[in-house]
């Protein structure tokens, strides 16, 4: 039995692709030090990390 392995461009749409990794960028960016952003020293969750966060989470 074959089983193939799809790309997320396989599965998305380009736009839809581009903003799930423009999302990881920010997650990865946007992380809690001690209750503050490490990116923007906002306080954490920060405004970026919180719409990335929902972005992943509508998929």
């Amino acid at each position: 039995m074959d089983i193939s392995i799809q790309t997320p461009g396989e599965l998305f749409p380009a736009e839809v692709v581009h903003l799930l990794g423009t999302a990881r960028r920010v997650i990865d960016q946007h992380v809690n030090d001690h209750g503050t952003c490490a990116e923007c020293s906002s306080n954490w969750p920060c405004q970026p990390a919180r719409l990335a966060e929902s972005a992943l989470a509508t998929l």
